[in-house]
């Protein structure tokens, strides 16, 4: 059986009442094979300075209705979202959860739509951080990851974790 699980992170900063982004909207859109093991993402968006209204309409054309996911760092955001009538959820973060879902991916065939341009480059770039004499550190890099931080909210429901938050 494939599942359908979708994300939105929604990333903004109040600036005198007007959104402005500091990072895209970013929407991936995935199946998970779990007997398999195979991760499908075949739709994606990556948007910068879309307003809630904006991101809402954007998302319509993408999901039917299916549950969003979104970045739990803007409560007030993912409260919009659900007044725009998409099934927006928060999703759960904490000390370990970015290492714990690259790694839960990494067990994971990933199987990219071609027509998912900007999450191959993303998947391409991806990468540890490295001490000064050049060891591998179990942090990922910070920049260019907005789609691969929604593939990881879209799954967050299929990984188990029982570390510090609290899964």
């Amino acid at each position: 059986m494939v599942d359908d699980i979708v994300y939105s992170p929604n990333k903004y900063r109040e600036t005198e009442g007007i959104k402005v982004a500091d990072d895209p909207s970013a929407f991936v859109k995935v199946h998970l094979d779990k007997k398999r093991k195979i991760v499908y993402i075949i739709d994606e968006f990556a948007k910068r300075g879309l307003h809630t209204d904006e991101l809402s309409v954007e998302l319509k054309k993408h999901v039917k209705n299916e549950y969003v996911t979104c970045d739990s760092s803007e409560p007030r955001s993912v409260a919009d979202l659900k007044r725009h009538g998409v099934k927006a959820l928060a999703a759960k973060k904490g000390a370990g959860s970015i290492e714990h879902g690259v790694k839960w991916l990494q067990g994971h065939k990933i199987i990219v739509d071609e027509s998912c341009t900007e999450t191959i480059k993303e998947l391409a770039t991806y990468k540890w951080k490295e001490d000064k004499d050049g060891n591998v550190i179990a942090k990922p890099v910070d920049k260019d990851n907005h789609l691969l931080d929604a593939l990881r909210y879209a799954l967050e429901s299929e990984m188990v974790f029982t570390g510090k938050w609290g899964w």
